[in-house]
C-alpha cells in the first residue's frame, strides 16, 4: 500500500469464534486451548522467525479489537475512494 502512495499498514489476525448460546464450560474449554496453543513454545518460536507478534484477547477485548480495525480499514478505503 505504501508502495501505491497510502500511508496505511494492513495487520493479518486470526480469531476464533464460537456459536452464541454455547454453554459456559464449552467455551471455557475452547478458551483454555487457545491459550495453551498460541504457549505452545514451538508455536511461538516459529511465528518469532517470522517476525509475527501473537496477542490474546478474549471476549470484550477481542470485541473492542475488531471494532477499532474495522474503523481503522474503513478510512483507508475511504481514502482511496473505495468507500463512500
Amino acid at each position: 500500500m505504501k508502495e501505491q502512495g497510502y500511508d496505511v499498514e494492513f495487520y493479518i489476525w486470526s480469531g476464533l469464534f464460537a456459536p452464541a448460546g454455547l454453554s459456559s464450560e464449552k467455551l471455557a474449554q475452547l478458551r483454555k486451548a487457545a491459550k495453551n496453543a498460541i504457549g505452545d513454545s514451538a508455536f511461538l518460536t516459529t511465528m518469532g522467525v517470522m517476525n509475527t507478534p501473537v496477542k490474546y484477547l478474549e471476549g470484550t477485548d477481542l470485541d473492542k479489537f475488531i471494532a477499532q480495525d474495522q474503523k481503522r480499514l474503513a478510512v483507508v478505503i475511504k481514502n482511496m475512494g473505495k468507500l463512500e
